[in-house]
């Protein structure tokens, strides 16, 4: 007779599958699925593949990811089917912020490719999209919402030790680096659909100016942008 606690059933089941547990414990995937039965226990075939707990802890590589997710992820949510989906797109050149999220928090998750058509030009893609109900619940904790383009970003409470790690991962997601024609002055922007988001990077980065950059009346979206150049080893903040 299999002999184990709900507690320790429920730690194993984290990062292994029930086969897997059938081969550490010596015992039968009926006893195995016999337990999950008797504890009550629900979990999709691929709980085991994902660390659901991933942004349950600060870190320098969560806040970045917090960061970067804020900037290009998406939250879904499907009440036919009760299930809830973190998805991140990018273009082919930046896949290996995707490798990166993958080892992460799914590392047995796929990367997929595909090409869209924009502006006349095929464009190669790259998504990762990670089906879990409580990673997409954390995310909303911490203030990644569903629909956040729309009904606007707030800057979460982060411990002022990871900050400047979200702030990168949003750059990264958001952002760019400029050089004019002449190499004599370089900059960077970070592009945000929230004013009061972007007012809050200001306050922990010391430079950088507010502008509107782009009005779309059809979806009254607005995009701000911060800006800050240099025309030596000095950012200029152009206030």
């Amino acid at each position: 007779m299999l002999v184990i606690t709900k507690e320790d059933l429920l730690e194993k089941l984290k990062t292994k599958s029930p086969k897997e547990i059938v081969g550490e414990m010596n015992c039968s995937a009926d006893a195995i699925r016999c337990k999950i039965r008797k504890y009550g226990i629900k979990r999709s075939r691929n709980d085991h593949k994902i660390n659901k707990d991933y942004f349950k802890t600060w870190s320098p590589n969560m806040a970045y990811i917090l960061g970067f997710v804020y900037a290009d992820g998406s939250i879904n949510k499907s009440k036919n089917i009760n299930r809830a989906y973190l998805s991140i797109n990018l273009q082919s050149r930046d896949i290996e912020i995707l490798e990166f999220i993958k080892r992460e928090i799914a590392p047995l998750n796929s990367i997929f490719t595909y090409s869209r058509n924009q502006y006349g030009k095929t464009l190669s893609n790259v998504m990762i999209s990670i089906c879990s109900k409580e990673i997409c619940s954390d995310l909303e904790m911490l203030g990644c919402i569903q629909n956040k383009t729309y009904e606007g970003l707030k800057f979460p409470d982060i411990p002022n030790e990871y900050i400047k790690d979200f702030i990168r991962g949003y750059f990264d997601g958001d952002g760019s680096i400029y050089i004019n024609k002449d190499n004599v002055k370089t900059g960077f922007k970070i592009v945000c659909s929230s004013k009061d988001f972007l007012e809050k990077i200001i306050s922990f980065l010391g430079v950088g100016k507010i502008s509107l950059c782009h009005k779309n009346k059809k979806s009254k979206i607005d995009l701000w942008c911060i800006s800050a150049y240099s025309k030596s080893d000095h950012i200029v903040t152009g206030k």
